[in-house]
């Protein structure tokens, strides 16, 4: 028998949106149902009275705008069902150190009126791909070791464990679970798995700093690296541009996995795929070509 929502619909009518305004009152509830619960949730009344704040916040840090220090942008999206809001999920485009222990790719919240009907597992599934639309292949998704509903969620969808660690929650240490979940993105998509990743640069260096553009399209770093105004790419991938600066080519010299090292790039002008975004400083070599 299929769980059915609160409005006697299946839960297969639920659905991923970004954070809209339709659905203010209905998550102002949600955040409040949870406080009652005792489950801490501050800064409802600001939501109330300010809450295209909110939005522009969830806009700018989806594009890597504003973010606190150490963040990586995040995508959020809720969970909805009809006129309903259902949950949350986090998408990570990107791992810290200190995510790649407790966090991972991928975080989700269930309101507690609409939980153990489905719902998690439904939102996993969900962010799972639209975590392949960021270009992540094997999301990294975490859960403490007691809590046996996560765990569930996470092995339903597909998570493969990968180790227990200990992490913190409120400074106390806690064991957590390591899971590796594929998300259905095939190679050659966005990133080829085989190919080398390349930078264009003026200048000479040896480790590419955080924060750099690279590209396996090895036509377009050689472009970056005469300091372009203009450059544009056509439908059969020829490159134009007016850089006049000697440059230098350079090809990352160490493994990287893309959604983990690097991420798209949130505000890029190109096709999907061709510009990327470096998380940490990563070795580079020259390239004797320029």
């Amino acid at each position: 028998m299929r769980k059915m929502g609160p409005t006697g619909s299946t839960i297969k009518s639920a659905g991923l949106v970004l954070p809209s305004v339709e659905y203010k009152d209905s998550f102002i509830a949600a955040r409040r149902e949870c406080q009652n619960a005792g489950e801490e949730h501050e800064g409802i009344d600001q939501l109330e009275t300010d809450f295209a704040a909110y939005l522009e916040m969830v806009k700018n840090h989806r594009l890597g705008v504003d973010l606190p220090e150490n963040w990586v942008p995040y995508t959020i999206f809720w969970l909805v069902d009809e006129s309903e809001y259902i949950g949350s999920g986090c998408i990570r485009h990107a791992l810290t150190d200190a995510l790649r222990i407790i966090g991972g790719h991928i975080g989700y919240f269930i309101r507690p009126s609409r939980r153990r009907m489905g719902y998690g597992r439904l939102i996993l599934k969900l962010l799972l791909a639209e975590a392949a639309g960021l270009g992540i292949a094997n999301a990294l998704v975490t859960c403490f070791a007691d809590n046996i509903g996560s765990r569930k969620v996470i092995e339903a969808n597909g998570g493969l464990l990968v180790d227990e660690v200990m992490g913190e929650l409120d400074g106390k240490p806690r064991s957590a679970l390591r899971y590796r979940v594929y998300t259905g993105l095939r190679n050659n998509v966005l990133w080829n798995s085989r190919g080398k990743w390349y930078h264009g640069s003026a200048y000479e260096f040896s480790v590419l700093r955080a924060g750099s553009t690279i590209t396996q399209n090895e036509g377009l770093a050689l472009a970056f690296s005469h300091k372009p105004t203009l450059l544009s790419i056509d439908d059969y991938g020829w490159i134009t541009h007016n850089g006049t600066e000697p440059g230098h080519l350079y090809e990352i010299d160490e493994p990287i996995v893309p959604g983990e090292d690097i991420y798209l790039h949130p505000r890029t002008t190109m096709s999907p795929g061709l510009e990327w975004l470096t998380v940490r400083e990563l070795r580079v070599k020259r390239c004797d070509k320029v």
